[in-house]
């Protein structure tokens, strides 16, 4: 409680709606007078918010609103960082083939979107690191009615990962969806990897794998991993502009050398390089600075798709509807 009140002290002046929802105001009363959240820090969120909430209170219709919303955007060049379109359907396919039993783990909450969609299957358990976007995530899925079965802990994946078993209390993890920062990928898988938590055959996936691109985290993958398939698909509400999503089988016993202990070659790390120059930039509108444009995304994912195929000697699948993963359980 004490770290929201500090949270919402902090809010006051940038966003007195969000501070308003850290102090535990009725939500609905809260947007139902609010005319304008244009000013407001995480503004985008709580418009998206103030949308579902006058939606029915069903998974379905949330999901459709949110997706709605996302695309909506597209005429201001603003974009909705959710795993919707085409991306939700590589979700369900991927969790498709993995072991029925145990919890989902999402890496990265944003606004809730990905989590309603893991929810209809097992528990999730979702880690955000930014604690206004986790509160109007708690509100989304307080709305769809899945409050019982998705937790949200807020903390960075470094900080809360180490700590996750002892929390899990023997539960398993069968499925993982990583939509954090993409620069923390590896080390994200190496953490899981080495820390118990994992089944035989669970599933990975991986979203923003090529824009803004994550070369350390697919260097690994290719080594460490004898099952992957990379997926290529238009990105969510960004026509032209082409993402992809891997889908990783985690095999127990197969692991061998920690790959943190290994360093990545040169091109690899030059290529992260950029990624990380291009995503830092998305967060300059935060600072009165331009983001990145439409263009510029297709440039640059267009490059990296090239460089990254060559450097690796990547094999790329391109999305068909429905997808089937099926193969990767096969043994080789």
């Amino acid at each position: 409680r004490s770290v929201l009140q500090r949270f919402a002290q902090q809010m006051q002046r940038s966003s007195p709606m969000i501070a308003a929802l850290a102090e535990g105001a009725d939500v609905e009363e809260l947007m139902a007078r609010a005319r304008s959240l244009a000013r407001h820090g995480y503004a985008k969120e709580l418009m998206l918010l103030q949308h579902v909430l006058r939606q029915k209170n069903q998974v379905v219709s949330v999901c459709e609103a949110m997706e709605s919303f996302g695309r909506g955007l597209q005429v201001s060049s603003k974009w909705l960082k959710i795993a919707g379109g085409a991306k939700a359907q590589v979700l369900q396919s991927a969790m498709a083939i993995s072991p029925a039993a145990g919890i989902t783990l999402e890496l990265g909450t944003y606004c809730g979107f990905s989590a309603l969609h893991l929810a209809k299957r097992s528990r999730v358990v979702t880690i955000e690191a930014d604690l206004g976007h986790a509160l109007i995530a708690q509100k989304v899925i307080e709305h769809a009615g899945m409050s019982h079965k998705v937790e949200i802990i807020t903390g960075h994946t470094e900080d809360v990962l180490p700590w996750l078993p002892q929390h899990l209390a023997g539960e398993m993890v069968s499925f993982v969806f990583m939509d954090q920062r993409g620069s923390r990928y590896h080390e994200d898988l190496e953490v899981l990897k080495s820390s118990g938590l994992l089944m035989d055959k669970a599933v990975i996936v991986a979203d923003n794998v090529l824009k803004p691109g994550s070369p350390k985290f697919l260097w690994s993958i290719v080594r460490d991993f004898d099952q992957n398939a990379i997926v290529e698909l238009e990105e969510y509400a960004m026509e032209q502009v082409k993402d992809w999503m891997t889908v990783s089988i985690f095999r127990a016993g197969s692991i061998k050398r920690p790959m943190l202990e290994m360093e990545p070659p040169e091109h690899i790390r030059e290529l992260d390089f950029e990624a990380q120059q291009l995503r830092s930039k998305t967060h300059q509108p935060k600072v009165g600075l331009p983001g990145v444009r439409f263009d510029e995304w297709h440039s640059f994912s267009r490059s990296m798709r090239q460089r990254l195929c060559e450097v690796l000697q990547l094999s790329v699948r391109p999305f068909v509807s429905p997808m089937d993963f099926s193969d990767l359980l096969e043994t080789k």
